[in-house]
């Protein structure tokens, strides 16, 4: 729009007037029409032209640069997306069975004999954490929440409020 109108610009205006005029001699009246154009023989507002059309050009580069930034910011994105995605696989994949597996050997190597309750404990928390990552809910039932010792039932609770899980006691879940 800018760059049509400085266009437009150097077509010079034609300027017609016209009215009644009175002349006081003679006492009479005449209809009067005159008319003016611009010759541009020094203004043909190049400069207008020339700075309408660099900022047409300023505003398609900056259009471009903002497409190719937000290009690059997607694929990044989806970079990123890929990367957590196989971090998740491998954590379901690997790392969620081999916590499951260290626990169970543990505590058959506590009931044989082979190790004390405190690396019980401490398997069974890592465990715990572990599986706490891929938890959005845990529900205590009559059941569980009765046979579960306190400080456990404690440490759940501090667990999940840190990783923002919600926390709900059930009587009916039980059933």
């Amino acid at each position: 729009v800018e760059l049509q109108l400085e266009k437009a610009k150097r077509v010079p205006d034609i300027t017609i007037t016209g009215g009644l005029k009175y002349f006081n001699e003679t006492d009479e009246q005449a209809f009067v029409l005159s008319g003016t154009i611009e010759l541009p023989l020094f203004n043909l507002n190049k400069g207008g032209i020339l700075e309408a059309s660099n900022n047409v050009e300023r505003a398609k580069i900056e259009k471009n640069a903002f497409n190719l930034n937000l290009k690059t910011q997607m694929k990044e994105k989806c970079i990123e997306l890929a990367s957590l995605l196989k971090q998740i696989r491998l954590f379901k994949d690997s790392i969620l069975p081999l916590s499951e597996k260290t626990f169970n050997d543990v505590k058959t190597m506590y009931r044989e004999g082979k190790t004390d309750y405190l690396n019980v404990l401490d398997t069974e928390r890592t465990h715990f954490e572990n599986n706490l990552k891929e938890t959005d809910l845990i529900i205590f039932s009559d059941f569980s929440y009765g046979c579960l010792p306190q400080a456990l039932i404690d440490k759940i609770i501090a667990l999940a409020a840190k990783r923002k899980i919600m926390v709900v006691a059930d009587s009916q879940s039980s059933s």
